[in-house]
C-alpha cells in the first residue's frame, strides 16, 4: 500500500474515532480537538508531532493516537520497538510501536506547553491508542500497558471507566476550559514552518539531509547458501579422512564418518550458538523479522538430529565390540602368546606337544591346531583348541585347554 493509499484508509479510521467520541461527549462531558501539530525548538531544528485527537475532562489530558489495519491481528510486547499485524494468508507487515509513539507525542506536547509558559503535571497527561478493524487479543502486555490500548468498539466502555474514576483533585469546568485554551495555543497547525517540518518528517527528512536507507534485500547481492558451503566442507573433510584410513580396517572406517558427522553437528551448534549471542547482544530490531525457515531447511536440521543420534549410538556399539575383542587377543609384548611354536621361558617344548601328550586321543581332531586361542593369565599362558566329539550319535564341538607356566611348564589342564 502507498502513502497515499495508507493516508485515506487512516483518515478513514480517524473519523470513525472523531465520530465514537462526538456520540460520547455530551454524555462524559469532555471536550475534543482533532489533529492538533505540536512543536518545539531543538538544537537540531523542530520536533513535531500530529496529535489525532486530545481530549480534556476532570482527570486532564487523553491524547488518542488512532491506528487502522484492517482484518490483522496484532503481535508485539510494550518492549518491542515494532509489533507486527498479521493478516489472514500469511502476509505479515511491521509497524512503529504505537505505545512508544503516542509516548513521544506526550512529551513533545508538555514540553510545547512548558515552552509557553504551562506546566502540566505528568499524571494530569495520559495516553490511548485506539485500533480500527484490528484483534488485540494477542498482545503481550502487562495490565498498565494493556489500559493503553483500545479497540473502537471498547472505546464507550473505557470513557466510561475514565469517567468514573475518583480523582482527588478534579478539575472544574473552568479549569478544563482553561486547559482546553492552552491546547489551542499550543497547535502549531497553521504555521507553515511547523507544517513543512513535520511533513519533511514523515517523508524522512531529518534537518534538510535525506536519512539513508538500508539496503533492502531484494538488492544485496546474492549470497551462497549455507547449505550448500556445508556440504562441500563435510565431502572435503571426509574425502581426506577416508584416505588416511586407507590402512585401517573397515571398523576403523566407519568410526571415523560417524565421530565426523558428530564433529560438523556440534560445529553448526556453535554457529547457531554464536548467531544467538550476536542477536542478544545487537540492539534491538528496527526491521522486520526474519522469515521462518523453509520446509528444506527444517528437513536438513532433522536429517542433521538424526545422523547425530545414530552416529552416537554407532560409536558405542563400535567401541563395545573393540573391547570385547581386545579381551580376547594377547597383550602385547607377550613372545610367548605371539605364537604356538615359540619358546617358553627358554624351554624348547611346544604348546601342541604338550597337547599331544597329555591328550593322545585328539590327534587329528583338532580344528585348526597350528593357530589355538592364547590368552595371559597370572598363572602363565592358557592355549585353547576346538575339536569335534561325538555324542549320542551327534558332533558336537567341544574345547581343550592347557596352561603353561613361565618355565614351560604344564601347570594346568581343561578339557
Amino acid at each position: 500500500m502507498d502513502y497515499e493509499a495508507a493516508r485515506m484508509v487512516g483518515d478513514s479510521a480517524e473519523l470513525k474515532v472523531a465520530a465514537t467520541l462526538s456520540k460520547l461527549e455530551s454524555e462524559y462531558g469532555f471536550r475534543v480537538l482533532h489533529d492538533v501539530l505540536v512543536a518545539r525548538e531543538t538544537p537540531r531544528g523542530l520536533v513535531t508531532a500530529q496529535l489525532d485527537h486530545v481530549l480534556v475532562d476532570q482527570i486532564g489530558i487523553l491524547v488518542l493516537e488512532t491506528k487502522a489495519r484492517r482484518g490483522a491481528m496484532l503481535r508485539g510486547t510494550f518492549a518491542d520497538r515494532r509489533w507486527t499485524a498479521c493478516y489472514p494468508g500469511g502476509r505479515n507487515e511491521p509497524f512503529q510501536n504505537p505505545l512508544q509513539q503516542n509516548d513521544q507525542h506526550l512529551v513533545v506536547l508538555r514540553q510545547a506547553m512548558a515552552d509557553a509558559g504551562h506546566e502540566i503535571p505528568l499524571d494530569r497527561v495520559r495516553g490511548l491508542v485506539v485500533f480500527v478493524g484490528a484483534d488485540t487479543s494477542r498482545l503481550e502486555l502487562d495490565s498498565i500497558s494493556a489500559a493503553r490500548v483500545s479497540e473502537i468498539s471498547e472505546l464507550p466502555d473505557r470513557m466510561a471507566v475514565r469517567h468514573n474514576f475518583m480523582s482527588q483533585h478534579p478539575l472544574s469546568p473552568d479549569d478544563q476550559s482553561a486547559l482546553v485554551k492552552i491546547v489551542t495555543e499550543v497547535d502549531r497547525s497553521a504555521d507553515p514552518k511547523v507544517i513543512e517540518a513535520h511533513a519533511n518528517h514523515r517523508a524522512g527528512v531529518d534537518g534538510g539531509r535525506t536519512r539513508a536507507k538500508q539496503p533492502s534485500r531484494a538488492t544485496e547481492a546474492p549470497r551462497t547458501s549455507r547449505l550448500v558451503k556445508l556440504l562441500v566442507l563435510l565431502a572435503a573433510i571426509l574425502a581426506a579422512a577416508w584416505a588416511a584410513a586407507a590402512f585401517l580396517g573397515d571398523s576403523a572406517k566407519l568410526f571415523l564418518l560417524l565421530l565426523l558427522i558428530v564433529s560438523l553437528s556440534a560445529l553448526g551448534g556453535n554457529e547457531r550458538t554464536r548467531r544467538r549471542r550476536r542477536r542478544s547482544s545487537a540492539p534491538l530490531r528496527t526491521t522486520p523479522p526474519a522469515p521462518a525457515a523453509s520446509l528444506g531447511r527444517r528437513l536438513v536440521a532433522s536429517l542433521m538430529s538424526v545422523l547425530l543420534t545414530l552416529a552416537l549410538i554407532g560409536g558405542l556399539l563400535i567401541g563395545m565390540n573393540w573391547w570385547l575383542r581386545s579381551m580376547s587377543k594377547p597383550l602385547s609384548g607377550d613372545s610367548t602368546a605371539s605364537s604356538p611354536y615359540s619358546a617358553v621361558g627358554g624351554s624348547a617344548a611346544a604348546p601342541i606337544g604338550l597337547l599331544y601328550e597329555s591328550f593322545p586321543d585328539l590327534q587329528g581332531r583338532i580344528v585348526n591346531v597350528n593357530e589355538p586361542i592364547v590368552v595371559s593369565t597370572p598363572m602363565g599362558t592358557t592355549y585353547t583348541w576346538e575339536y569335534w566329539a561325538s555324542q549320542g550319535g551327534v558332533s558336537v564341538e567341544k574345547r581343550v585347554s592347557l596352561t603353561v607356566d613361565g618355565s614351560g611348564n604344564l601347570v594346568g589342564v581343561e578339557r
